[in-house]
């Protein structure tokens, strides 16, 4: 795995096996009350690839009867909303939450990490600013959560008032001069992300 940290974002319970899941801690896979970066990957691979891959899973989802009810303007907590894109012929996996802005600054940071039902455990992180209740500005993309890909202009991120729609638009490269009017490509396993897309919501939980 690239980065051993723990983002507060994945893909966790999509379906419920055979066992007690009230007894489970929501994306605990081998029963030891913890949630490690690896079953986040594994989970987040169940969704995009079908359960099949993990037969031991056993977990229970919560799935709202609204969308997203979260919002940038606010510190997310451990709490976090997925949501699922088909772009650049892949299906993707983006979940979300936000901290707060580094050296004191007012607004969030919003972190959305993506993989795709190729990537195995390798993941992109989109990185916003936020002083608003729904939009933020796209600054940089990562694949490791620490060392830019890009540094982006004229990105953002918004979501509906309603959270069951979130729309990225990756901005424009300005590392690279010469690909300064060309949106960025960051891919995954031969996905590309496109400059701009939509994703739906698909669910809402909490680490603690």
């Amino acid at each position: 795995m690239k980065a051993p940290i723990y983002l507060g974002l994945a893909f966790l319970c999509l379906i419920a096996t055979a066992g007690n899941a009230a007894d489970m801690c929501p994306g605990d896979l081998n029963g030891d009350m913890s949630v490690t970066v690896n079953e986040i990957i594994t989970t987040v691979n169940a969704g995009l690839l079908g359960c099949s891959q993990v037969p031991q899973m056993q977990c229970e989802a919560t799935v709202p009867e609204t969308g997203c009810p979260l919002n940038f303007g606010q510190l997310s907590k451990g709490r976090y909303c997925v949501f699922a894109a088909d772009a650049g012929g892949c299906r993707w996996g983006l979940s979300w939450d936000t901290v707060p802005a580094a050296n004191g600054a007012s607004g969030n940071a919003v972190r959305i990490l993506a993989m795709n039902q190729y990537s195995g455990d390798s993941y992109l992180v989109i990185g916003a600013f936020s002083t608003s209740l729904s939009a933020g500005g796209v600054g940089v993309i990562s694949d490791d959560a620490f060392s830019p890909l890009f540094v982006t202009s004229g990105g953002y991120i918004s979501i509906d008032p309603n959270g069951y729609a979130l729309h990225i638009d990756l901005g424009y490269d300005i590392l690279n001069p010469s690909a300064r009017l060309t949106r960025p490509r960051p891919s995954l396993a031969g996905c590309t992300l496109p400059g701009s897309f939509d994703a739906s919501f698909f669910e809402f939980d909490t680490l603690d």
